[in-house]
């Protein structure tokens, strides 16, 4: 079915930005769906434990809601090939789905980076997570506005034969959208800062090196996407639907990849957080090596008896008693 839709010969009589657009977000969909069934194996096999993955839980749901975002975007343009028509709103709801799911993977980055389920400290600042609703619910009503709106004022153009209407334009890529990557600024701001705080009252030597890993690299998806609406101003019009579409789509992927990496649980430990295979194996080896300290301390202690009773003779009778009567008593119990 696949091959048949790439090979239609409708398809091909429309122009190229619509040739590529449906085959890039097919091949993502897929990947999208092949994340959500590993992050599933990792939650209920760690359920058959009786242990909760609640990061890759979250992640999940974000993950469906891009899925549905690509299942619309995909059936509006096997309308449009096919039928040489739109179906009304599908593309809206697919956008209005995918800026949903970056809101909320913004807000799961930031509550990670504050110590959610890796510290009993969070939490604990109310005000902080007050903001991290907040700065979510205002980027997803706003960027949900500007694109509502853009919506609006292409169909407005369009039927007014205003040659100034673009159906390539990204909708970010306007004076509102300016706005929001300024808001992206402080974002990026708030995410340190918060970083910062959790490192600090953090006394726990690896979930520091955790949240300095987690911050190095998460920060750059908070970067990356104010970048790519810069970067939209310079492209042709033409060719900027299909390049945004393409980077925007590309970005997520990586950093999915990224989160579902570095965050999927290790069998012999509860938490599930990718240090542990690093800094994990250093502390079991540091208690094997105190266990086999134990033992030998013990077993020098074993033939230093043995030695001390074998040359007094007097103490071989005390020898066959127990020396410690009461230990004994509360292991038979």
């Amino acid at each position: 079915m696949i091959e048949e839709f790439f090979n239609s010969s409708e398809l091909n009589d429309v122009n190229s930005d619509e040739n590529v657009i449906p085959r890039v977000q097919l091949i993502f969909l897929c990947v999208f769906v092949g994340l959500f069934g590993v992050s599933l194996y990792y939650i209920i096999s760690r359920w058959s434990n009786g242990i909760r993955c609640q990061i890759l839980e979250y992640f999940s749901g974000v993950l469906l809601i891009f899925i549905i975002s690509q299942i619309l975007f995909l059936t509006n343009w096997l309308s449009i090939i096919h039928f040489s028509k739109e179906i009304p709103y599908v593309e809206l709801f697919g956008n209005l789905f995918y800026i949903l799911g970056n809101g909320l993977f913004l807000l799961l980055l930031l509550i990670i980076g504050q110590g959610w389920t890796n510290s009993t400290q969070y939490g604990v600042n109310v005000f902080q997570r007050i903001l991290n609703y907040l700065i979510t619910l205002s980027m997803i009503g706003l960027s949900w506005t500007i694109y509502i709106m853009f919506v609006f004022d292409v169909e407005f153009n369009a039927n007014n034969n205003n040659n100034n209407s673009n159906n390539y334009s990204y909708f970010l890529d306007t004076t509102p959208g300016y706005i929001l990557v300024s808001l992206y600024g402080v974002i990026v701001g708030f995410f340190l800062f918060s970083n910062h705080l959790y490192y600090r009252i953090e006394i726990d030597g690896s979930k520091k090196k955790l949240m300095f890993i987690f911050t190095v690299v998460f920060l750059n998806w908070f970067l990356l996407h104010p970048i790519v609406i810069i970067v939209a101003h310079f492209i042709d019009p033409y060719i900027k639907y299909r390049v945004v579409t393409i980077l925007n789509l590309l970005i997520n992927t990586i950093f999915f990849i990224l989160l579902l990496f570095l965050f999927r649980p290790k069998y012999n430990h509860n938490h599930g957080h990718f240090l542990n295979r690093f800094f994990g194996n250093n502390n079991r080896d540091e208690e094997d090596d105190e266990d086999e300290d134990n033992e030998g301390n013990d077993e020098d202690a074993d033939d230093y008896n043995v030695a001390s009773s074998s040359s007094n003779p007097k103490n071989e009778k005390k020898q066959l008693l127990p020396s410690n009567p009461t230990p004994t008593i509360e292991i038979s119990q």
